[in-house]
């Protein structure tokens, strides 16, 4: 009697243990059931509230996703030979003083040269609009440098990333001034993010004379992009010197 009475024993242990063991099983699949469904469907609530806004609250959306990195990103060009001390705060994009004479006159005639290589009333249309807002700048930046150079008090150049990087051997750009190499960074609509990098060679006179884009080094480069790189790099004005120099611009494209 008692070794049936152990081996009952055993018996009901381990049915004890199968039995928790399956309902164990049974309740973390049923758990894991619910918690799927939970996530699917606030994944479709997701999608149908994306549905539900309109064009412009997309567009709003959209804006608010790309600010920080806007304000992260400055709209300048910067000599990459500048060897002034860097700053985020007390900047400037001028590597020495802004345009000699009057800059208004200097954006004009600078305007009216590639007005005669460039055809299009809208890319004509564009320009001027570029030009008004940069003879505001001039206007204002002028201002700013009288007073810091009658202070002796040299600004610096900014820190943190940039549109527009380039180099030229012994040169820098036309009258010192770094407007002279154009910013295409916005030209080539939306979803248009990507690095583009330029190998350019540089004139007596200063002028551009042969530019090629550099696939090795760009990043998501797309057929807009490089088109567009190209042609602001041989728009873009250096000071002259004695033969030619060759150099580099890298471009920085972000979607509008």
């Amino acid at each position: 009697m008692r070794p049936f009475k152990i081996q009952s024993e055993h018996y009901f242990k381990a049915l004890i243990i199968v039995l928790s063991v399956y309902v164990g099983s049974f309740v973390y699949l049923e758990l894991t059931t619910v918690k799927k469904e939970d996530m699917l469907s606030t994944e479709g609530l997701y999608e149908v509230a994306l549905q539900e806004l309109s064009p412009e609250e997309k567009d709003l959306m959209r804006e608010q996703m790309n600010i920080e990195r806007a304000e992260q990103l400055r709209n300048i060009a910067r000599d990459a030979n500048d060897q002034r001390m860097q700053s985020y705060e007390n900047w400037s994009a001028q590597t020495s003083k802004a345009a000699q004479g009057d800059p208004e006159q200097a954006a004009r005639d600078y305007e009216a040269e590639v007005f005669a290589q460039t055809g299009g009333e809208q890319t004509r249309a564009n320009m001027i609009n570029q030009s008004k807002k940069r003879i505001e700048q001039l206007k204002q930046k002028n201002t700013t440098n009288s007073t810091s150079h009658s202070n002796n008090a040299a600004p610096n150049q900014y820190a943190g990333a940039v549109m527009v990087d380039f180099s030229v051997n012994r040169r820098t750009a036309l009258d010192g001034n770094t407007w002279y190499v154009r910013n295409p960074g916005y030209t080539c609509g939306f979803n248009a993010s990507g690095l583009v990098y330029v190998q350019i060679q540089v004139n007596s006179s200063g002028k551009v004379s042969a530019a090629n884009y550099q696939e090795a080094k760009s990043i998501n480069a797309s057929p807009c992009m490089i088109e567009q790189a190209i042609k602001y790099a041989k728009m873009s004005r250096f000071s002259p010197g004695d033969g030619s120099e060759n150099g580099w611009i890298s471009y920085q494209f972000e979607s509008q």
